[in-house]
């Protein structure tokens, strides 16, 4: 799969993950909420995110999320917003398959912390 995205032009950024970090001991211990509800647990390993400091800004979408314009104004966002995503509009619940991130080691190692 990476190398058909590759092909077609998308720049892939494989992150490998210490599953043996305290973190990922952490989370596994955890269980997911909620009546056929997809593992959130999962969904918080979007935290290494925050370690593509190679980039400016960081745009996540979830692989069933469907982009039916340019993303570009995402990577223009002011300098100061560190984080953006999306809400539902009947509530104010956050939904992590889309998120705007400015990446930081220092952001990733304090999110991690919180995990453990």
């Amino acid at each position: 799969l990476v190398q058909k995205l590759i092909k077609a032009g998308f720049l892939v950024e494989v992150i490998p993950l210490d599953t043996t970090a305290k973190v990922f001991q952490r989370l596994s211990g955890m269980h997911d909420v909620g009546e056929g509800a997809p593992g959130w647990t999962f969904g918080l390993y979007r935290i290494h995110l925050w370690r593509l400091v190679q980039y400016d800004r960081v745009v996540y979408l979830d692989t069933d999320m469907l982009a039916i314009g340019s993303l570009d104004p995402l990577f223009s966002l002011p300098g100061s917003i560190e984080v953006a995503f999306a809400t539902e509009e009947i509530s104010s619940n956050m939904n992590a398959g889309l998120l705007v991130l400015k990446p930081s080691e220092a952001t990733f190692l304090d999110m991690q912390e919180s995990l453990t």
